[in-house]
């Protein structure tokens, strides 16, 4: 018996953050540069704000970013305009709020640890978190005319809050909610004109990547290029080029509710890529068939109160377990369908255990 205390009581030690925080893999990290940083000015707390020609890059724990209802203009060159990047530490309790962010190259704001994907799994997965941003607010932001995500929450970030906020014409999803990132809220914000983009294809307003225990509630969706919220596993894409990260959580057990989507092709679709031909996205995940075909799992999440206007499809329902009750659909065609997936066809698997009321 004493001899498995020990042998438990150092593993423990192992797989403990303090002790990781010790660990030379660990160390090796934090000597990297983020991917995301170049040509950003590091903001302190309390520092006068410039509006044109500049991004911001936040780095410490305990900051309030107030515009004081000012814009910044990145013009169509700079990056993103204000990178919250946690260099691997906790950072934490960060305020953005009164700012207008337009024309940034990619982003308006990005959150999290720019460093490989790859790279991090040498860091035991519940701990990820521990060197990632978390505890969030924007509030009362603006963000407009980025040339990809307007706000990207990227892996293992949590705790974030958007409210009261407004992100359009965006050239890809208003909000990526990236893999493993969850306990996020957006509330009560405005989604409008988002994913429009010829050379990389249309894109829905929120993507919900592999995110799980989010709520999103009391928003408006508007006229966004492919719909309000898709939610999904990525397929492991890029896999041959080595950098593509194993993804261990589906998008599950989120909270959509209380939202309207308007004047919208399609509402909310769960399990998006559930019979999506993905051949051409060089994915990692085992096939269904033929490197063409991948399971999806977006499984255990709860949409109610939604409401849906003009409207082509609602609710598209491709995974297992969710509930769906209490949806207001002014066109009662195609408000919640079911279809055939390819992993009924492939696998015989068809959807199981959704509630609906």
């Amino acid at each position: 018996m004493m001899k498995f205390k020990k042998i438990m009581s150092f593993a423990l030690l192992l797989v403990s953050p303090l002790s990781y925080s010790d660990n030379i893999h660990y160390k090796n990290l934090l000597a990297l540069h983020s991917q995301y940083e170049k040509g950003l000015k590091i903001y302190k707390d309390n520092q006068t704000i410039e509006s044109n020609g500049i991004g911001y890059l936040i780095k410490d724990s305990n900051i309030v970013f107030d515009c004081h209802n000012a814009v910044i203009d990145g013009g169509g060159k700079v990056s993103t305009g204000l990178l919250i990047e946690s260099y691997g530490q906790d950072i934490h309790n960060i305020t953005i709020k009164n700012c207008t962010f337009k024309n940034f190259k990619y982003n308006g704001i990005r959150i999290g640890w720019g460093i490989p994907d790859v790279l991090k799994n040498t860091i035991p997965k519940q701990e990820r978190y521990n060197f990632h941003p978390n505890k969030i607010t924007i509030d009362n932001v603006k963000i407009e005319n980025s040339g990809t995500v307007g706000l990207y929450i990227d892996d293992y970030v949590s705790n974030v809050v958007v409210k009261n906020s407004m992100i359009s014409n965006s050239g890809a999803p208003a909000i990526y909610l990236e893999f493993s990132s969850r306990n996020n809220t957006i509330d009560n914000n405005v989604f409008v004109n988002n994913g429009y983009n010829k050379k990389r294809g249309s894109r829905e307003a929120i993507s919900v990547d592999g995110s799980y225990s989010n709520l999103i509630t009391k928003n408006i969706f508007k006229n966004n290029a492919l719909g309000g919220i898709f939610l999904y596993k990525n397929c492991q894409e890029q896999s041959s080029k080595g950098n593509a990260p194993i993804r261990l959580d589906g998008a599950d057990y989120n909270n959509i509710s209380e939202n309207n989507f308007i004047n919208e092709k399609i509402g909310i679709w769960i399990a998006s890529r559930q019979s999506k031909d993905l051949s051409k996205w060089d994915c990692g995940d085992k096939p269904m068939y033929s490197n063409k075909y991948y399971q999806d799992y977006a499984d255990h999440n709860k949409l109610i109160k939604n409401y849906f206007h003009n409207v082509s499809k609602g609710i598209i329902v491709e995974g297992d377990y969710n509930i769906i009750e209490k949806n207001n659909f002014d066109k009662k065609d195609n408000s919640i369908i079911f279809p055939y997936t390819k992993r009924a066809l492939y696998l015989n698997k068809p959807q199981v255990g959704n509630i609906v009321e």
